[in-house]
């Protein structure tokens, strides 16, 4: 199950950078806004991290694999949640303690 999340965690970050090659293969044929561009690379990079977990003789749990590749393409936004929250509790602890001396 570790392995699945690890490998999804490495194909969701990894979308970022690959969301250029479908379009490079697809040069001419079809035309693709970016969203879709997204999707079609996470797609990709799913069926690519669930062949390589067949492949490694693994269990192929589905929502570790699903829930890895999550992390690993919002990193940043939940860093960002994960900060934000970070600083309302210290703020919000400070408070408490500045009202107890008081």
């Amino acid at each position: 199950m570790l392995f699945n999340l690890i490998v999804g965690a490495i194909a969701g970050f990894a979308t970022r950078y690959f969301e250029n090659f479908p379009n490079t293969i697809l040069v001419g044929k079809y035309k693709m806004s970016k969203p879709e561009q997204h999707v079609l690379a996470f797609a990709i990079l799913l069926l690519g991290a669930s062949i390589l977990i067949s492949l490694g003789g693994r269990d192929g749990l589905p929502f570790a694999l699903i829930f890895g590749a999550s992390i690993g393409y919002f990193h940043k936004y939940l860093w960002d949640i994960c900060r934000d929250q970070y600083k309302t509790f210290r703020t919000d602890a400070d408070d408490d303690v500045s009202n107890e001396d008081a």
